[in-house]
């Protein structure tokens, strides 16, 4: 695994501020060291990852399938997850990323249905000793705290340790800190404190940016 610095943008003349990103070149069977060091890959490339406070729980040894109308089926993907993502991000205030809708050949897909009513989908890269959940996206309420169990029983079933649940920024973040098992890559190491996760997240909902043009 290769690692690289790119520089963004910077700020000097009123005040002090340099914005770089962190990038890896990984190759495969290099994806679970890339994933425990904070690296995410991105939909669009999924051999080049970047780091960020990425965020992961670690699997309970008595994972049991889940209870409840809900039920998840891990299968083929169809055509009506691209109209779930939409509505998703449309009732969420979200920005639709191009891929996260699609899936490729590494990608696990799991439906979620209600009442015999597609509601849900997620999609997962597995990895030897982990998960990557990429995207979870439903028009129920609170999707992203069901699905998870369902998520969570798959991996466990195929003997993984951990859960990765990407990204943990904004208020949008907060739920991922509700798993009792749940850690968050501080950019050294990984950690157990909910407090200062949820705070950081509280606090980026606050920060106004806008993208440099060029």
């Amino acid at each position: 695994m290769r690692t690289w610095l790119e520089h963004d943008w910077g700020k000097i003349e009123t005040q002090c501020h340099v914005s770089s990103l962190q990038r890896a070149k990984v190759d495969p069977g290099e994806e679970d060291l890339a994933l425990s060091l904070g690296f995410l890959s991105a939909d669009d490339d999924k051999d080049y990852w970047y780091n960020c406070r990425s965020t992961r729980v670690r699997l309970k040894k008595n994972a049991r399938k889940p209870k409840g109308q809900l039920v998840g089926v891990q299968t083929d993907p169809v055509p009506e997850t691209k109209e779930i993502y939409k509505q998703w991000c449309e009732e969420k205030g979200f920005t639709m990323y191009e891929g996260d809708d699609e899936f490729i050949p590494e990608d696990t897909c799991i439906l979620y249905y209600l009442n015999n009513d597609l509601v849900a989908y997620s999609k997962i890269r597995i990895y030897d000793t982990s998960g990557y959940l990429l995207v979870n996206a439903g028009i129920i309420p609170n999707v992203a705290m069901e699905t998870l169990r369902w998520e969570m029983y798959l991996l466990k079933q195929l003997g993984k340790e951990y859960c990765y649940l990407g990204q943990g920024y904004e208020k949008s973040g907060l739920w991922k800190s509700k798993q009792s098992t749940f850690e968050w890559w501080t950019g050294s190491k990984w950690s157990k404190d909910v407090t200062l996760y949820d705070q950081l997240c509280i606090r980026d909902s606050k920060i106004k940016y806008t993208k440099p043009e060029l």
